[in-house]
């Protein structure tokens, strides 16, 4: 088997990328030779594919900012189907590249409901795939002592600055340990979220905020139950496509008091707080997973 994995063309640090990452290691643990197009954080991905691409079982891109409209055209030639993943097209920027893309592969994955409709009236045949976890980098360490009381990691937006800076100022007892700053390698992220009671994601980072509710579930909301570790995130309408009640903690908005009172809620709570936990990561490993995803990709466009 061999599949083809294309980075999003995008250079520097993005999301992309990093999912192209988790789905190559994901294609590999399935027994999957893997053809990568583009590179991390490049500049562009050509529109001829190489070679070794020929015979491969199928052709997944990510987002595809710097990809040109002929590379799957080409890809097709050969016989390869194609399917785009995307995130963030409840943004006008990330759905118009996507709308350019789209009508190019033999199946669209989008990762928030609100702009499924488009694609579907078009013709384009669309799947709903939220993001997942790469379990080979996020996992519980038992033996790990939790010495943070609350952390978060993340892109530095002003909005999530304001709400922790906030936060802090409420809960200033607390142990806390906030990183924006975009350096930590996948391993102190595992072992960070291991070695703490709450973590929490109080901005809706994925669309900054911008429509007043949040949409599709970013990566937090999959990595961090796969390491075993407590999340209290803002509310998301993605959450209901992906986890049941009872299965996560969110927050139906940013009131800084409201989030205040949660986290001393939960931080008493430890038999409730580990509860929630080991439910929420008993999900992610059963269906929220990269190669669950990439299984679904591959189903869809072979039958």
């Amino acid at each position: 088997m061999k599949a083809v994995l294309i980075y999003s063309g995008i250079p520097g640090i993005n999301g992309a990328d990093y999912m192209v990452e988790y789905c190559i290691n994901a294609c590999i643990l399935l027994g999957y030779e893997v053809v990568k197009v583009g590179s991390f954080g490049g500049k562009g991905v050509p529109a001829e594919p190489p070679p070794e691409a020929k015979g491969a079982d199928f052709a997944l891109c990510l987002l595809g900012y710097g990809v040109k409209d002929g590379l799957f055209e080409n890809l097709r030639s050969m016989g390869i189907p194609t399917c785009l993943w995307t995130t963030n097209d409840e943004m006008n920027l990330h759905f118009k590249n996507s709308k350019r893309l789209a009508p190019h592969v033999d199946l669209y994955a989008t990762y928030t409901r609100k702009r499924m409709e488009w694609f579907e009236e078009n013709k384009i045949k669309t799947i709903l795939l939220p993001i997942a976890a790469d379990h080979t980098l996020y996992f519980p360490m038992p033996e790990t002592e939790q010495i943070w009381d609350v952390a978060m990691i993340g892109c530095p937006h002003n909005g999530r600055i304001r709400i922790i800076k906030s936060l802090h100022k409420l809960l200033p007892e607390l142990k806390w340990h906030i990183d924006l700053s975009m350096g930590l390698s996948y391993a102190q992220i595992n072992a960070l979220y291991n070695c703490t009671k709450i973590v929490i994601a109080p901005f809706m980072d994925c669309d900054q905020g911008s429509f007043g509710i949040a949409y599709g579930c970013p990566c937090r909301t999959f990595e961090v139950p796969a390491s075993g570790a407590f999340h209290l995130q803002v509310f998301r309408e993605g959450l209901r496509d992906v986890f049941g009640e009872g299965e996560i903690t969110c927050i139906k908005g940013t009131d800084i008091n409201e989030w205040a009172d949660a986290i001393r809620y939960f931080l008493k709570e430890e038999c409730l707080r580990n509860e929630i936990a080991e439910t929420a990561y008993r999900k992610v490993m059963k269906e929220h997973l990269y190669i669950h995803r990439i299984e679904t990709i591959r189903r869809e466009l072979h039958g």
